[in-house]
């Protein structure tokens, strides 16, 4: 069975593909072989209510999955923690949008029920990166950071927003996918793992803290060493 690349842009994509030595804008949804294994790249498209429904739609539509692996480019809450280039392995999904609004904030246990009909997922996910790795039959580092992250709508775009949200999440990182894409494997059962490579400061808008190129050719050579592939690049 194959491993899905989820990835939201064709620019994630293609430095994954880069990276492990596959052509770029190779036909999304057609199963290719990286280092022995199968695997199959997945576009979601930018933001949760895209990726829900890529995914739900794929998985419906295929006979089994060995798991779901979603490679992308994240911000970072504390550059001292998750540094610019550093490549962050989610071990829990945060969705602040799920609860009762009270002002800026969402109380995920004041509507009295869980998000999930199977319970008790409220506003987060934990996650086992080492043990989805392990479960897929790839390779994931020790020496990279891993923390929780939290999806969001629409990306940070202020310090005061960005600092929020890293503590009401207890976040180290900032997507804009992962909660859905987890949700669905914690549905179905499957393993899932979420790598993202740090491209920006969240919250920030300078220039000089954002660095999406670098960012999307480190995404290559971490999805590479996920699967010992020799990288192209």
């Amino acid at each position: 069975m194959p491993i899905v690349l989820a990835c939201a842009v064709s620019g994630e994509a293609n430095a994954v593909r880069r990276g492990l030595g596959l052509p770029e804008n190779a036909a999304d949804g057609r199963t290719v072989d990286v280092c022995g294994r199968e695997a199959v790249f997945l576009l979601t498209g930018v933001g949760p209510v895209n990726a829900a429904w890529r995914l739900g739609e794929f998985l419906a539509k295929t006979n089994g999955v060995a798991g779901v692996v979603n490679l992308g480019v994240a911000g970072s809450y504390d550059l001292d923690r998750a540094p610019l280039l550093a490549p962050v392995a989610a071990t829990a999904e945060v969705w602040p949008e799920f609860g009762l609004r009270l002002g800026e904030d969402a109380d995920p246990l004041a509507l009295g029920f869980p998000m999930h009909p199977k319970g008790p997922v409220h506003d987060t996910l934990p996650l086992d990166p080492k043990s989805a790795a392990g479960a897929m039959g790839l390779s994931l580092p020790g020496s990279w950071p891993g923390a929780p992250s939290a999806t969001v709508a629409g990306v940070s775009a202020d310090a005061r927003r960005a600092a929020f949200l890293a503590g009401r999440c207890r976040a180290l990182t900032e997507n804009m996918e992962g909660f859905p894409l987890a949700l669905i494997c914690h549905d179905q059962n499957l393993p899932f793992l979420e790598v993202r490579v740090v491209s920006n400061k969240a919250g920030s808008r300078l220039a000089a803290d954002w660095r999406l190129k670098d960012a999307l050719r480190e995404l290559g050579r971490a999805a590479s060493v996920l699967f010992r592939a020799r990288s192209a690049s």
